[in-house]
């Protein structure tokens, strides 16, 4: 079987960790302007501590680079710690600075192209409506002043993950639930496709974090967030689809925006589609999520798939 089980990212560089990201920092990352030797292809994903604009070197030190797209152009970043999503962008898949592949000191890879949306480190599913972080902090001389390493098993725990061709299905728990999550890219919207396998407690998802304040509209289901005050047309849509009956948007603290969920039945399927754009294309974003296709059974993707390499 395609499946892989990580203690531990493949690349794991010592930093410090923070808990909140400077919201004011670019959003756009700049695209390397010629291929260097370790920007080889390393498939559909990539284990390795990511550093979004802006952060701390050690935001995400344990994260799961997934490619997404059919032109490979879309990458969505998971946190296997915190069971989170960090971040997502459009326009490539890594910059690939860091001493374990450019040699450089003082930063990790990052986005190569637009950032779409990102969170900061607290855990992506809520346990009793709360997202504090419960871990302790580190003792000892020189320990960082915020905590790290995964979430109690109790609240929510990584299993690991399954490739199918391009295809990159994760498996965790949240509380007693089994959940498979599969990203994807469709006609330009970012997806994260669930798939409920087991029963559990509601639990409420942590979806994007904008600017505290930020102005938010609902229309049918459909989120339509100011997520940047220097650019003040722009706008990140989200839709939950195929959300089990009760679900609904929330507002947490610290500009979180949180999807609402009731508790997990198994069998339940859904989608949250996200679309970064001008307020003056609204029309194609709203045309772009309601066309999302339906989220499927995802067992299939957990099956071995097509060779990546065939010799």
């Amino acid at each position: 079987m395609n499946f892989r089980r990580f203690s531990a990212p493949l690349v794991l560089l010592a930093s410090s960790l923070v808990t909140s990201f400077d919201v004011s920092a670019a959003e756009t990352a700049k695209k390397p302007e010629t291929r260097k030797k370790w920007e080889m292809d390393y498939g559909p994903f990539l284990n390795l501590t990511v550093q979004m604009p802006g952060e701390n070197p050690g935001s995400t030190p344990k994260g799961i680079a997934i490619r997404v797209g059919e032109a490979k152009e879309g990458t969505i970043v998971f946190d296997t710690d915190l069971l989170r999503c960090t971040g997502a962008w459009t326009g490539g898949f890594l910059d690939f600075k860091g001493v374990a592949f450019s040699g450089s000191h003082g930063g990790n890879p990052g986005p190569v192209g637009t950032v779409m949306f990102r969170t900061s480190a607290t855990p992506g599913w809520s346990k009793g409506g709360s997202f504090s972080d419960p871990r302790p902090l580190p003792t000892g001389f020189g320990a960082s002043t915020v905590p790290y390493g995964p979430l109690p098993k109790d609240w929510a725990q990584y299993k690991g993950l399954f490739r199918n061709g391009e295809k990159v299905t994760l498996s965790y728990t949240v509380g007693g639930a089994a959940l498979l999550e599969s990203p994807s890219l469709e006609g330009g919207v970012l997806v994260r496709a669930f798939d409920v396998k087991s029963p559990g407690a509601a639990s409420d998802l942590l979806v994007v974090e904008v600017p505290e304040g930020a102005e938010r509209e609902e229309r049918n289901g459909v989120l339509i967030i100011s997520d940047d005050p220097a650019k003040p047309n722009s706008r990140l849509v989200v839709r939950a689809a195929g959300a089990p009956a009760g679900a609904k948007w929330k507002a947490g603290n610290a500009g979180k925006v949180v999807l609402q969920l009731p508790e997990f039945k198994a069998g339940q399927r859904f989608k949250l589609g996200h679309w970064k754009g001008d307020v003056a294309e609204l029309d194609k974003a709203m045309a772009a999520l309601n066309a999302l296709a339906p989220a499927a059974d995802l067992t299939s993707l957990t099956k071995p798939g097509p060779a990546l390499w065939p010799e």
